[in-house]
């Protein structure tokens, strides 16, 4: 055998397999040959207790495509080979296995030599003889899955984006039908249908609907995460009250029923990733990076915006006089991502207007009764717009100077109360005996606690917190007046 000890053993205590075959211990004029094991702490190098048998693994040997296969103590030989330059491929590794890191450790004889990526080893030369190359060999490890979650927060809604990561070195699959991911989601949020997918790195096609609070991803096809491959599931337009919503580790977690082996099955779970809605149109998000118990707050991120205008209010002739017709157009708009129910629209018009007539009308049945506009029995969808346009006569009980106010209002089970904009109809003109007047407008008796703000049979009630909202603008019109009044007496 050679230089081979006498025993016919390496330092390892296995046979010689470049120098002498183990059976016969026959002397090879030039060979390539090696192990492959299961390097059991990942770690490149074969240690104590890592003991080689993996069988059944293909090694090609390039140019000539030769092919050895180990046997059941995971040893491999390509012997007499003439002079020259060679690569090893290994292939045809269990399932759900890869290759450990490369050249680790800094001995030939216990590292691992194929590049993880490709199962290939670097150029093995072979010159004259004896020159056999016994150091060739493979560390494998199961591959490793991890599920990072993390927010994007825009406006008065946020994404949820699962990031499912292959962090070992060998092609994962999900045969079809399998569960690759679940994620309960917290109570309180209206979540969409269905959560998209991005695959990189990865094939095949699954499916991610979203019932009950539950996300649940599964394989409609095979679907293989390759080598560093990553499968993203975004969980867009997300809407909630205020509160606070706790996406937890725990409840959301890849390969959920071990259907593939991996080198880590305690890191499967996601981070925790907490929302806090302060309130309407503005959210504010907490998270990172990170998988298994790890719960990391190392983004916040805080949008405000305007509060949406759900109802609005136009008038055509904000200075018009007694006998004059004035046109209002009411516009009710649904800026949530969900839609509104049961919208009502109210408008109690002044005593000063009469003979109303609705023009026109886009949603629900509208109706005036004496005073009173209502609009009912409609849903408007996320971003419809309501259109209500009315017109009345001013009449000739108006002075000039009168003010007339309005406002309208808007009642949803899914937006609560919304006043719109304060319109004013007033002349400011000089009555004729050389005074001016200016006739305000002041609220009535306002809602008691707890009371139904448009209860029927309540209509003093209505129209007296209608009225209250228009005080301070009325207010602010009075001064206006009286300064122009000052003013015309000074020039006077």
């Amino acid at each position: 055998c050679g230089g081979a000890p006498t025993n016919g053993l390496d330092q390892r205590g296995y046979p010689r397999d470049a120098l002498c075959d183990i059976g016969a211990f026959e002397y090879y004029d030039r060979s390539i040959s090696g192990w492959v094991w299961f390097d059991t702490d990942g770690d490149g190098i074969q240690d104590a207790g890592e003991v080689p048998g993996v069988g059944g693994v293909n090694v090609t040997l390039n140019p000539g495509g030769l092919v050895a296969t180990t046997n059941s103590q995971g040893y491999y030989v390509f012997a007499g080979l003439p002079a020259g330059s060679y690569t090893a491929t290994f292939s045809n590794l269990p399932a759900d296995y890869g290759f450990t890191l490369q050249n680790q450790g800094g001995s030939d004889d216990l590292d691992s030599d194929p590049d993880p990526a490709t199962g290939t080893t670097q150029a093995i030369t072979l010159g004259s003889p004896p020159d056999n190359e016994h150091n060739w060999d493979a560390g494998i490890i199961p591959s490793d899955l991890t599920v990072t979650k993390s927010n994007s927060v825009g406006g008065n809604t946020w994404d949820w984006t699962l990031s499912i990561n292959n962090n070992g070195s060998a092609d994962m699959t999900f045969n079809a039908s399998e569960v690759i991911l679940v994620d309960e989601l917290p109570a309180g949020p209206t979540y969409p249908a269905a959560a998209a997918v991005t695959l990189t790195g990865a094939t095949g096609t699954m499916t991610c609907p979203i019932a009950a609070g539950v996300l649940t991803c599964t394989a409609a096809t095979p679907v293989t995460i390759g080598y560093s491959g990553s499968i993203e599931v975004e969980i867009g337009g997300i809407t909630a009250d205020a509160g606070q919503y706790a996406n937890s580790t725990g409840v959301c977690t890849v390969d959920p029923n071990d259907v593939v082996d991996e080198d880590d099955e305690t890191n499967n779970d996601c981070n925790t990733d907490v929302i806090t809605v302060l309130g309407e149109g503005t959210v504010q998000g907490s998270g990172g990076s990170g998988h298994g118990s790890v719960s990391t707050t190392t983004t916040v991120v805080t949008v405000t915006e305007s509060a949406p205008e759900y109802i609005t209010i136009a008038v055509d002739n904000p200075a018009a006089a007694g006998g004059e017709t004035v046109t209002y157009t009411i516009t009710a708009y649904n800026p949530k991502n969900i839609p509104l129910t049961d919208v009502v629209i109210y408008d109690i018009f002044h005593d000063l207007l009469g003979d109303f007539q609705i023009v026109s009308n886009t949603h629900g049945t509208a109706i005036i009764s004496n005073d009173t506009l209502i609009v009912n029995g409609f849903t408007l969808q996320p971003g419809e717009t309501a259109t209500i346009i009315v017109t009345a006569i001013i009449s000739d009980d108006y002075r000039a100077g009168d003010v007339i106010p309005n406002v309208a209002v808007l009642e949803s089970p899914d937006a609560s109360i919304h006043v719109s904009n304060l319109i004013l109809i007033g002349d400011i003109a000089n009555r004729s005996d050389g005074d001016s007047v200016s006739v305000m407008v002041m609220p009535g008796k306002l809602p008691e606690t707890g009371g139904d703000l448009l209860a029927t049979g309540d209509e003093p009630n209505r129209r007296g917190w209608i009225y209250a909202l228009a005080g301070v603008a009325l207010l602010i019109a009075a001064g206006w007046i009286v300064q122009r009044r000052l003013a015309s007496r000074s020039a006077g």
